[in-house]
C-alpha cells in the first residue's frame, strides 16, 4: 500500500486543507477516489462484499469483538467460510487477532487496524454535524488567527454535546468566498451566494 501513496498524493490540492482535500477526493459526487474503498476489496479478496461486512462492523468498536459477538451481530454461522474470511483479513493486515490483557488464551478478539479502512468507514458515517458560520462581506472573507482559534473552541464545545462516534464539519456561508491563508483550514466547506442561488 505504501507504493500507492504518491498516486493518492498527486490528487491533493495545496490550497486546500487536509479536511477539504479528503472531502473533495472521497465524498463529492464526482470524487476521484469515491469508489476506492470498494475497489480495494475487489482487488484483494475473492468474496469482497462478505469481508467488507465484517470489516465495517469491526469499525464500530475500537477494541474489536470476539468470535461469538461477531457471529451474533452479523447473523452468521460458525464454520470454514467465516474462519477463512477472518484469516484472509488477518493475512492482508486489515484486522488484528489478539487476546485482551487479563483474559484467557481462548478469549480471542479481532479488531480493525487498517488505517485506510478505519478512515473511510468512519468518515463515510452519516453521523456528521455541520456547524455553519455565516459572514456577509462585500469582499472575500479572510480568517484571522483569533477567529481560527474561536472556531476550534466552538467545535470542541459542540463535540461535548454530540454522540462520541459523530464528527463535526465546519462550514462557512459567505458572500464572495474565502481567502486561502494559514487559517483557512478552519472550514471544511465554503458555500457562496452563487452556490446557493445559481441556476443551471
Amino acid at each position: 500500500m505504501r507504493l500507492l501513496i504518491p498516486y493518492y498524493y498527486s490528487f491533493f490540492r495545496p490550497d486546500y486543507s487536509v479536511a477539504q482535500n479528503i472531502d473533495m477526493l472521497f465524498f463529492e459526487k464526482q470524487a476521484k477516489l469515491r469508489e476506492e474503498y470498494d475497489r480495494l476489496f475487489k482487488s484483494v479478496f475473492k468474496n469482497p462484499v462478505f469481508l467488507q461486512k465484517i470489516t465495517t462492523f469491526l469499525a464500530t468498536k475500537r477494541s474489536g469483538y470476539n468470535r461469538k459477538e461477531l457471529l451474533n451481530a452479523l447473523n452468521l454461522k460458525d464454520g470454514s467460510v467465516f474462519k477463512d474470511a477472518l484469516d484472509a483479513l488477518i493475512a492482508s493486515d486489515f484486522i488484528e487477532k489478539y487476546v485482551p490483557f487479563g483474559m484467557g488464551c481462548r478469549e480471542t478478539y479481532y479488531k480493525l487496524t487498517d488505517p485506510f479502512c478505519l478512515f473511510y468507514i468512519l468518515a463515510r458515517n452519516d453521523n456528521v454535524y455541520n456547524m455553519c458560520e455565516i459572514k456577509f462581506y462585500n469582499k472575500v472573507f479572510s480568517v484571522s488567527k483569533s477567529y481560527y482559534e474561536k472556531i476550534l473552541e466552538r467545535i470542541d464545545a459542540l463535540i461535548e454535546l454530540i454522540p462520541a462516534n459523530a464528527t463535526v464539519h465546519s462550514t462557512l456561508i459567505t458572500t464572495a468566498g474565502l481567502t486561502q491563508n494559514d487559517y483557512a483550514g478552519a472550514f471544511v466547506k465554503v458555500i457562496t451566494l452563487d452556490d446557493l442561488f445559481f441556476q443551471a
